[in-house]
């Protein structure tokens, strides 16, 4: 499931970055759109840091040094994923903000703004 979330992940990354052209002339806070993409290419780079560290695991596990290792990649694979975790989560609540608040029929901003300041 990780493999595939990674490839997946970087599919949405592309396709945000695909419509970013389109949205970014319709919101009314763009801070908010830039957070969200960076926190989307950072939740793919931790994510794709795991995978990468369960493949070298994977190949090391013939060598007789790697039970020594072992429990520091368990580790750093448990950090990625939840850090990885939060931001998706976090990437999520900006993506709301941006349809629910910004750009959706749910709220309309007013013609000027005024509501974000």
């Amino acid at each position: 499931m990780l493999f595939s979330g990674v490839v997946l992940a970087w599919v949405s990354v592309y396709s945000g970055v695909q419509a970013d052209g389109v949205v970014g002339r319709e919101v009314c806070d763009p801070t908010v759109l830039e957070d969200h993409e960076r926190l989307a290419f950072g939740a793919s780079y931790l994510f794709s840091a795991a995978a990468i560290i369960e493949i070298a695991g994977s190949l090391l596990q013939k060598q007789k040094w790697y039970p020594a290792i072992r429990r520091f990649l368990v580790a750093g694979v448990l950090i990625l994923h939840l850090l990885g975790a939060a931001t998706i989560g976090y990437v999520g609540h900006l993506g709301a903000k941006l349809v629910y608040q910004q750009a959706a029929a749910v709220h309309q901003p007013s013609e000027d703004c005024s509501e974000f300041e």
